[in-house]
């Protein structure tokens, strides 16, 4: 019986734990948008570190797939900021590693221009919404966007079902003695 409760006790912390692990870093504020969450990195800085620092707080920089999540990215961060989109004209790939079915690219000021390679987008430079390619590094330095799953019911669902067994387990071992 003992065992039992200590494997409900191992299984519900990692539960836990892994279910909450990127919201509970307090200092991001998470708006949630669709399935995902959102928010800026804490640091300005490259391309990669703001890629490094999404990885760290459990996502990637932003990948959009639809003009309505641009336009509610755009409304929500209305500023120069890195997306995760990377690589070289003709050649992009998402950081999450999504295949790209959705560009908003600022054609009529030329974008993508491509040089210099490689580049990564970022959107709010000239008109709100359109993309421009800039190089990932050596140009300037700006925020990104994180983006992150939001949580599955059925893994707070599961978490929700080990607490109420641990709880039958010890209100059964407490009426045994």
């Amino acid at each position: 019986m003992r065992r039992l409760v200590a494997v409900s006790v191992v299984v519900a912390v990692f539960m836990f734990l892994t279910a909450t692990a990127p919201m509970a870093l307090a200092a991001y504020t998470w708006s949630t948008f669709g399935d995902n969450q959102y928010t800026l990195t804490q640091t300005t800085d490259t391309f990669q570190q703001c890629e490094n620092e999404a990885v760290s707080a459990g996502g990637h920089l932003v990948t959009i797939n639809s003009l309505a999540e641009n336009d509610w990215l755009v409304s929500k961060f209305p500023m120069k900021v890195w997306t995760g989109l990377y690589g070289n004209v003709g050649d992009w790939a998402w950081k999450s590693g999504e295949p790209v079915v959705f560009t908003s690219w600022d054609v009529a000021n030329g974008q993508p221009d491509g040089y210099p390679s490689p580049e990564a987008a970022i959107f709010g430079w000239y008109t709100s919404g359109k993309w421009h390619d800039i190089p990932v590094s050596g140009y300037g330095t700006y925020q990104g966007i994180i983006e992150e799953s939001v949580p599955e019911p059925s893994t707070l669902i599961l978490l929700g079902m080990s607490a109420v067994s641990l709880f039958f387990v010890w209100r059964r071992r407490k009426q045994e003695l």
